[in-house]
């Protein structure tokens, strides 16, 4: 009875086990297959109990049989199950030396690889907001819900110049009373309950911006405060960049003619692009502006372009030809005078130009064609900053900006002492030379519609000009560049009858060009100078003749006698009889 007790006992005690135990005889029949076993590997026990471990259990038996044969010791064996994995250690069982059975004890790994799979995902997850962390540009700063330091990344180290281990541990308070920070965003956090941001001063005089932002726990006590901070001299470097780049679109829009009160800019030539890309640059700067080129490029346009992109743009523009006024009037022009300073002077006094330009821009047209007493007094007002008005004691401060402008070789000018050397490389700063408009042929075109477009609103007219002619205005050489080239549409339109502008209606200067160049052109055919000079003279004589109606009309025109027409005629018609 008690030993019925006690295998009862013994039973019960196995059963309440977690881990499956499965034991075998020597004949390899299962003695024992405990509750736990049953549920592993759902196979109820009447179907297990005294029958052959392999017919039971295919995928462990043979481990069993093995050890039973062996006589060793299996640990930690590794098996899969229909729905969980398994690890198994298999036990001989000896009665003296002789082996009478083998019992196993499965346990059931599945959940325990589970939260192995959770852990090793969250070291995962803390690795990399570690990473995070540690890499981020921006100070980062953690304290616990009483506002001790909990940790801080390097680059907050390096922003407040303290060191990770000196600070952890301590009350963010002790910051502000060592002089780290003037305050603390983390204090406001806890006083608050949300997120604050401030600006936070460094003993090291540079400005933070810092965003403190609470995290709670599930009873909505504050767990962790995450601070972040951010050097504001980085974002005042972006902002200065981001209003650079903002002028430097405006001003491209400008050149491109667009949001600019300078309509006649035609910018369409690739070397006229680089000419206003180079003025563009130059305006931002507030130096010293030298324009060279031929009569009639736009140096005047080029100067009002540079001044109405500059930062003075809002302030006077002043221009002055300093070729167009007599050198007795010049210097009381330019610096004024007081009152009472020469006789035949206003009793007022007068105010120079240099002074009324005061904060803006003025434009010195033809300066080489100041004279030397002059360049002296300019060259003291570009080094000194400050004028004298005629008759006056005492120097006036002024604050401009001056372009200077030539049309001609100030280096020559230089070499014959026309023009003083100190002068010249105080103007000489940024120099813009402006091609002509030979030279940059894909302006004509552009122009031309311009020129035409504005002529025919000034005259209240609808006039346009026939291809043919464009191409003969296209071909032209414009010794007098734009200024011609508007005179010349602007003739056009106002003594063209009809409505179209057609090649006959052409300066007799822009088609003999084109005939120059066309006869020219024929000397490929071998033509002698002789020859060429017929042909040229033969087509002049006809064009004014098709022109004009008459020998009279076309003598008048070309600068001749009418004698001189009828002989030429006679003999360009004998010469074409011979030939």
């Amino acid at each position: 009875m008690d030993k019925e007790r006690s295998i009862f006992r013994s039973r019960a005690f196995l059963n309440a086990i977690y881990n499956g135990i499965v034991a075998i005889d020597e004949a390899g029949l299962i003695v024992y297959f405990n509750e736990t076993a049953s549920r592993i590997f759902n196979i109820t026990l009447d179907k297990a109990l005294k029958r052959p471990i392999m017919e039971v259990l295919p995928n462990t038996g043979g481990k069993l049989l093995e050890c039973l044969s062996t006589k060793e010791v299996l640990v930690g064996y590794r098996l899969q199950g229909e729905r969980v994995s398994l690890i198994t250690n298999i036990n001989p069982v000896f009665e003296g030396d002789k082996v009478i059975g083998v019992i196993s004890v499965f346990q059931e790994v599945s959940e325990i690889e589970k939260i192995a799979k959770e852990l090793e995902s969250y070291k995962s997850i803390n690795n990399q907001m570690d990473a995070i962390f540690v890499s981020s540009y921006d100070g980062l700063f953690i304290c616990d819900g009483n506002g001790i330091i909990l940790k801080c990344n390097k680059s907050s180290e390096r922003l407040i110049g303290h060191k990770n281990e000196d600070i952890v541990g301590r009350h963010v308070g002790d910051l502000v009373k060592m002089g780290y920070i003037d305050r603390s965003v983390t204090l406001e956090v806890i006083r608050k309950r949300a997120a604050v941001t401030i600006l936070q001063k460094l003993r090291n005089g540079r400005q933070i911006i810092v965003t403190g932002t609470p995290v709670f726990d599930s009873h909505g006590r504050i767990e962790f405060i995450v601070t972040n901070e951010r050097d504001i001299t980085a974002l005042n470097k972006m902002k200065s960049e981001l209003r650079e780049y903002q002028l430097c679109a405006a001003r491209k829009k400008m050149v491109c003619g667009q949001d600019i009160c300078l309509p006649d800019i035609i910018a369409e030539d690739e070397k006229t692009k680089q000419v206003f890309q180079t003025a563009q640059i130059a305006a931002g700067f507030d130096t010293i502006v030298l324009i060279e080129g031929e009569t009639g490029v736009g140096k005047g346009l080029m100067a009002r372009f540079i001044h109405q992109t500059s930062r003075r743009r809002k302030a006077p523009f002043f221009k002055i030809n300093c070729g167009a006024i007599p050198t007795s009037l010049m210097e009381s022009e330019l610096f004024g005078y007081k009152k009472g300073a020469f006789t035949g002077a206003d009793p007022q006094g007068k105010i120079g130009l240099l002074r009324m330009a005061e904060g803006g821009t003025l434009f010195l047209d033809e300066i080489g064609e100041m004279n030397s007493d002059m360049q002296v007094k300019l060259l003291k007002v570009i080094e000194d900053k400050e004028l004298m008005p005629v008759g006056a004691t005492k120097a006036i401060k002024v604050d401009i900006r001056i372009i200077a402008a030539t049309n001609q070789d100030l280096a020559k000018l230089l070499s014959d002492g026309r023009f003083r050397k100190d002068l010249y490389y105080r103007l000489n700063v940024v120099q813009i030379k402006i091609p002509p408009l030979r030279e940059r042929r894909g302006d004509i075109f552009p122009l031309i519609s311009h020129f035409l477009s504005k002529m025919n609103r000034r005259f209240n007219c609808v006039k346009n000009i026939a291809t043919e002619a464009v191409d003969l205005l296209c071909a032209y050489s414009y010794p007098g560049n734009i200024r011609e080239l508007e005179n010349i549409i602007e003739r056009l339109v106002v003594l063209t009858s009809q409505n179209e502008i057609l090649p006959e209606h052409l300066p007799m200067h822009v088609t003999a060009e084109n005939m120059l160049s066309a006869s020219f052109a024929d000397n490929e055919n071998g033509l002698t100078l002789k020859q060429m000079l017929r042909a040229y003279e033969r087509q002049i004589i006809q064009s004014a003749m098709l022109k004009y109606g008459s020998k009279t009309m076309a003598a008048r025109a070309l600068g001749v006698n009418q004698s001189t027409i009828f002989r030429k005629r006679k003999k360009t018609l004998r010469n074409a009889i011979m030939h």
